[in-house]
């Protein structure tokens, strides 16, 4: 299994990563953190996140918090 930090464009996603992602969005935290976290861009985390199901109001939810 790849580690997290052995990303290169392009690359696919692992378990490891998936649930990071879904632990980090549970957590609220915002987008370019878990992005850079993942060593991915915010789009890949958005795109990714749609892919496993995480409903697209986890991200409207974050980018508002943080507008307030």
């Amino acid at each position: 299994m790849r580690s997290l930090q052995n990303n290169k464009p392009g690359a696919g996603w692992n378990q490891a990563q998936d649930d990071l992602l879904r632990q980090l969005v549970e957590d609220a935290v915002p987008p370019e953190v878990i992005a850079d976290q993942l060593k991915r861009t915010v789009p890949e985390i958005r795109r990714r996140g749609d892919a496993i199901g995480l409903p697209l109001k986890w991200y409207q939810r974050i980018s508002s918090a943080r507008a307030s």
